[in-house]
């Protein structure tokens, strides 16, 4: 699991560390075996070894033709070397062994946006979104899909962003008054010098400019 965590993180080479001391294990179940491939097949594309990495891809679903992550690591490696194409086809084989997989149905939809495919796009994180309520997704494709949080969203937005304009004013106009006010030095100067008050409340001024 944590060498999952780190090529999520974009650490493909604590990805393949922590996978070593899994491999030490010796595993004999398939389907831990095949998990252990696919994350190394994903670790080794960040690093830009595409060879190894589908080296390992393929050899994760010879493993267990069954293991939706495999499917969906490979799809991963596939989309990272350019191969959208096959992407989507291992994303929609992992989205068939498991009807309920949110992170298959992201990447199937995630992979018809990248190709201008809108209404496929807005389909598949509508099956997402249905599996998962609370999953984010582009604000674009919510509106279509769920109008009234997306407007309780815009909302929400637009609120933080009046509070933060509103309080930016409010600190401007306390600079713009401590700017203005006489200081106390400035005004016992002006009683006992004169025109020398004026020069020190100058440097007063610049100084906290």
């Amino acid at each position: 699991v944590n060498a999952d965590v780190y090529a999520d993180l974009g650490l493909p080479d604590l990805a393949l560390l922590s996978l070593s001391r899994a491999e030490n294990c010796k595993a004999k179940d398939a389907a831990v075996q095949a998990e252990i491939l696919s994350i190394a097949a994903r670790a080794k594309a960040l690093q830009g070894d595409f060879p190894s990495a589908f080296a390992d891809a393929d050899k994760a679903i010879a493993t267990d033709g069954e293991h939706v992550y495999a499917y969906l690591n490979r799809a991963d490696v596939f989309r990272m070397a350019g191969d959208n194409g096959k992407a989507m086809a291992d994303a929609q084989k992992a989205a068939a062994l498991d009807v309920k997989s949110v992170t298959a149905q992201r990447l199937i939809a995630e992979l018809y946006d990248d190709a201008n495919a809108t209404e496929q796009a807005t389909e598949a994180y509508a099956k997402m979104y249905k599996l998962a309520p609370n999953a984010s997704l582009p604000y674009r494709y919510l509106k279509k899909i769920d109008a009234k949080k997306a407007k309780a969203i815009e909302k929400e937005r637009k609120a933080t962003a009046a509070a933060k304009a509103k309080e930016y004013k409010k600190k401007e106009k306390e600079k713009k008054k401590i700017r203005q006010k006489p200081h106390n030095r400035c005004l016992t100067l002006f009683l006992r010098r004169g025109s020398c008050a004026q020069t020190v409340c100058g440097k007063r001024a610049r100084a906290l400019a």
